[in-house]
């Protein structure tokens, strides 16, 4: 391996680093699910941009409302999930018509992200 692809690779790894870091500190995690959120990332590190972005766009919908990271796995079925809920303080209808708009405005525009990152409201 030549020294410009090592580079490029520490450099990737850093990005990456920084990426998760910083999703760490924007979403609310329980302390039990950092460890599963962290090695779901891990063999998925291009969501880390979309979750960053994703973050932004609630906000812009939602206002300043908590966010929360879960996995969600079926070991039997084997397939995983990464839940990003959105909480919010209003009428179902209401909390489901802006994540309508998030999700046609933003959400499904994206390629390649397929079953692999969902999003939902949670009222509170």
């Amino acid at each position: 391996m030549e020294l410009r692809e090592v580079q490029t690779k520490e450099t990737e790894k850093h990005s990456q680093t920084m990426q998760l870091q910083k999703v760490l500190q924007t979403y609310n995690l329980s302390l039990n699910g950092v460890i599963n959120i962290i090695r779901f990332l891990d063999r998925k590190p291009y969501l880390l941009a979309v979750l960053l972005e994703a973050h932004e766009q609630i906000s812009k919908i939602f206002g300043d409302v908590p966010v929360r990271l879960t996995v969600a796995l079926d070991p039997e079925e084997g397939w995983e999930t990464l839940s990003v809920i959105i909480k919010v303080k209003l009428p179902v209808t209401d909390a489901l018509t802006l994540l309508d708009r998030f999700e046609t405005e933003w959400f499904a525009k994206l390629e390649n992200i397929g079953t692999e990152l969902n999003f939902d409201v949670e009222i509170i």
